[in-house]
């Protein structure tokens, strides 16, 4: 196990505040998924509306293109990367026709792009680093309940017909059937469809946005939707992940010459199909199933690739007390901050400063 030493001062989180209002549920499953690297918004104190659960957090950087650009003859390019943003806002998202209008505003704005987290009222108010988030004490993003969810399909083994443009709400709708549990099938939903997605049909290609009923962590979307996102299912998990960028700007196409196209699917690259909110049921089961279908996914990608990786240990408490028995203060305050290194070691921030058992 390797411990950040609390004279560590490069490393060291003096003023975070403890997630002593963390519900039960939320507790077991951080400690399910073998803990989490990133931070709640418990007895945190956010930036303006960016706490809210209707809140579309938005991300700025004038600098970067989040577009793909798709040109004549030649594989599409990946959107831009940053770690350093201008500003940082949010859209209200609390209705359906209100979610719609975002995704509109944001699909012509290359430079945007949005986020799960929310920010931190210590965060600056222009140029800021989301590269803070997990490693830094100065962090600006943190994790928070969302009354939204986006999924992204890129691996669904539902195809689109050649004459899909035609009637693009009816398909949309049988994907949502084919795909996703039934507390998606008439739930209202806002489909954009991806850089990627081809007019003649074939793999679709689709972002879907819904309103939920009650907010969640995207910790608990993971554990909810386990059967449909991660490794080799139809929806990627990564959009789980607080601050994984979720990407809304139109591709910009152009010619083998360089000049501009127009888009093919600009009538239909986004949809609002009404319905309710999204019912959030509770998953039942053992907690302890949390992400085995990705861990069998990336043990059978080992084992074709001959190569072979350790897991980590599943439960947390275990970790904690490992903790107490090399640790030389009595009861360190421990922070909801850990992250496996090469697969097997756990590393664990935390102070000094005596505290009651959060466990």
């Amino acid at each position: 196990m390797t411990l950040l030493k609390p004279d560590d001062t490069r490393k060291r989180v003096a003023d975070d505040p403890l997630p002593y209002s963390m519900p039960p549920h939320i507790k077991s499953l951080v400690e399910a998924a073998g803990g989490v690297s990133y931070d709640f918004t418990f007895d945190m104190q956010t930036k303006g509306a960016h706490g809210d659960a209707d809140a579309l957090p938005v991300l700025t950087a004038q600098r970067v293109s989040f577009s793909k650009v798709i040109r004549e003859g030649c594989a599409p390019s990946r959107p831009g990367v940053t770690s350093s943003y201008d500003s940082a806002e949010t859209l209200d998202v609390s209705t359906l026709e209100l979610l719609a209008d975002a995704i509109h505003e944001l699909n012509d704005r290359p430079n945007s792009h949005v986020v799960r987290s929310a920010v931190i009222a210590s965060a600056p108010d222009t140029g800021f680093n989301k590269a803070h988030a997990r490693t830094n004490p100065d962090r600006t993003l943190v994790d928070a309940a969302r009354g939204w969810v986006m999924l992204d399909a890129d691996e669904a083994k539902t195809t689109m017909p050649a004459d899909w443009m035609d009637t693009p709400e009816d398909h949309v709708r049988r994907f949502i059937i084919a795909e996703l549990p039934a507390e998606f099938h008439d739930a209202g939903v806002v489909a954009q469809f991806s850089s990627s997605m081809k007019p003649e049909g074939g793999i679709c290609k689709i972002h879907l946005w819904f309103r939920l009923s009650r907010p969640l962590f995207g910790i608990e979307v993971k554990h909810w939707l386990s059967d449909y996102i991660g490794p080799k299912l139809a929806f990627d998990a990564a959009l789980c992940l607080p601050h994984q960028i979720h990407l809304t700007a139109a591709p910009v196409r152009k010619d083998r010459g360089g000049d501009l196209l127009p888009d093919p699917l600009a009538r239909c690259r986004i949809l609002e199909l009404q319905g309710g909110l999204l019912m959030c049921r509770q998953r039942t089961g053992s907690l302890g199933t949390l992400d085995q279908r990705g861990q069998r996914a990336r043990s059978a990608r080992n084992a074709e690739s001959g190569s072979h990786q350790s897991m980590a240990c599943p439960c947390l408490n275990v970790t904690l007390k490992k903790l107490a028995t090399v640790s030389t203060h009595p009861r360190p305050q421990l922070l909801w901050r850990l992250s496996t290194q090469h697969s097997h070691a756990t590393k664990i921030r935390y102070r000094t400063a005596p505290s009651s058992s959060i466990l």
